[in-house]
């Protein structure tokens, strides 16, 4: 029956692949897991619909994962007034798709939309930051913030402005139906929940020339579908992958990515200072030593992602420290701190763990429990549902060593909120305050390397790997670079 349904799936494609749009000279046909909700940026821009819209909209900043930056992009350069308020400059002479030109009174006017009547991450993001804007010449713009932060142009990183005169004429909920943006693609169609289809657009600011002159996304929630449509030639790429599927597709011919999310499987070790056990250092730190990382990493996570150094993010996140290194496997350095700190039998301690909230977290835990077990301590393990877990979370109601995916993508290395120690250390809880109240990003990051020094030396926290991503491709899309925000970039694919 599931074999059925698959050869269902994959006619329905065909038939709309048949009847769509007139052939361009090169198509690249890709299968996500999921599609966006809407296509217009000032009502939701998620990480899910980034593989999308990041080609319909140019955003005003990009963040430089290799190098734990922000970069303006449709922004041209920015000045720092003073510690609340920006001024964006804008590039000139870019034109929206139908042909509006971009200037600041346009993105204000977009700004105001988003606060106004939009929603999801655009909106969360803008309203975290902002507290005023307004126009300052024909392309710049003033910002003003809430607070002093550093992260303020998170904010733009997943606002691409909308054609303005466009948008206000036909109204958000209309928009999403003829979407115009300035990016390397234009809207050609969209059948909601199932494809969006975009053409390249020629008259794009940077002269790109790309060798795509079409894309078609389709929407295929079921892994197995995914991967049946590549095999079968339906698609040049397939999207979120199981990594068990890697090694049968390289023999079949086709080629891998396997790089890494922006988020780290993390287990924290009472980081709110509930046990005595815990509360110990030698006694966190005999559990660092307890823990085979690297065994785990190949073992659950197949070698795939990458395997932190000792701290939340990888090279490229927001401040991160190379001076840091894993603490490495030890069991008899374990069991002689556990002596010294008065538990040479060990103790019983109790943990929470998540079940397919994050990439094999539940295997990771039990593994955790065995590894453990091994120098006597007995790891007691509860799996409580999502939403149960995630109330824990916030209320601070978990038991005291627990697992959750810590994002570092775009943001602070040094760990905040309620995944974090700030609670049991208010040495730490003022380190938080001082790096979130700094105006100054090159000012920010040795503050940010202190703070992940100070996390590891402490040993409250075991960073196991980050989350992979796992994408096969045909050679009709050899060259395609898979981003760490999910996108994609068509540069050198001939």
């Amino acid at each position: 029956m599931k074999n059925i349904i698959k050869k269902i799936v994959i006619v329905n494609i065909n038939l709309l692949l048949f009847f769509s749009q007139p052939l361009f000279s090169k198509e690249l046909k890709i299968a996500l897991s999921s599609m966006p909700t809407t296509l217009t940026v000032p009502l939701e821009w998620s990480l899910a619909a980034e593989t999308v819209l990041e080609n319909l909209y140019d955003p005003l900043f990009k963040f430089d994962d290799k190098n734990g930056k922000f970069v303006p992009y449709l922004a041209d350069s920015w000045e720092q007034l003073d510690d609340l308020n920006i001024r964006i400059h804008l590039k000139k002479g870019i034109k929206f798709h139908n042909g509006e030109e971009l200037d600041a009174n346009g993105v204000v006017k977009v700004i105001d939309l988003a606060i106004k009547d939009g929603g999801g991450a655009t909106k969360k993001w803008l309203s975290r930051y902002f507290e005023s804007w307004k126009t300052s010449g024909k392309y710049s713009f003033d910002m003003k913030l809430k607070k002093p932060s550093f992260l303020w142009p998170n904010a733009f990183i997943r606002f691409g402005p909308a054609a303005p005169n466009h948008i206000h004429n036909i109204g958000l909920k209309k928009h999403t139906n003829n979407p115009i943006g300035t990016g390397l693609y234009k809207f050609l169609s969209w059948q909601r929940d199932t494809n969006v289809v975009l053409e390249y657009n020629h008259n794009h600011w940077e002269n790109k020339n790309l060798k795509i002159k079409k894309l078609s996304f389709y929407n295929l929630p079921e892994a197995a579908v995914r991967v049946a449509g590549l095999e079968s030639g339906d698609f040049d790429v397939a999207f979120n992958l199981p990594p068990e599927e890697v090694e049968r597709l390289k023999n079949k011919g086709f080629n891998i990515s396997s790089g890494s999310a922006g988020q780290t499987q993390t287990i924290w070790l009472d980081p709110w200072g509930q046990t005595k056990e815990l509360r110990n250092k030698q006694v966190r730190l005999a559990l660092q030593y307890a823990t085979n990382e690297e065994l785990i990493w190949k073992t659950i996570a197949g070698g795939l992602g990458e395997l932190p150094k000792g701290q939340m993010g990888v090279k490229g996140a927001i401040g991160y420290n190379p001076n840091l290194k894993r603490y490495g496997y030890d069991v008899k350095k374990a069991k002689k701190l556990l002596a010294d700190a008065g538990y040479p039998n060990g103790f019983t301690i109790k943990g929470s763990a998540t079940t397919g909230r994050y990439y094999q977290d539940r295997e990771v835990m039990l593994a955790l429990k065995a590894q453990w077990s091994i120098v006597g301590v007995n790891l007691d393990l509860e799996f409580p549902e999502s939403g149960a877990w995630l109330q824990g979370l916030i209320n601070y109601k978990l038991n005291p060593v627990y697992n959750i995916g810590m994002t570092w993508y775009a943001r602070s290395n040094a760990v905040a909120g309620p995944g974090s120690p700030s609670k049991a250390s208010t040495y730490y809880a003022d380190m938080i305050k001082d790096i979130n109240g700094t105006a100054n990003f090159n000012e920010a990051i040795p503050k940010i390397q202190k703070a992940a020094k100070w996390v590891h030396d402490e040993a409250y926290g075991l960073f196991i790997f980050t989350m992979p991503l796992v994408h096969a491709y045909n050679d009709n899309a050899k060259g395609i670079v898979f981003k760490r925000n999910f996108g994609i970039d068509l540069t050198e694919v001939n």
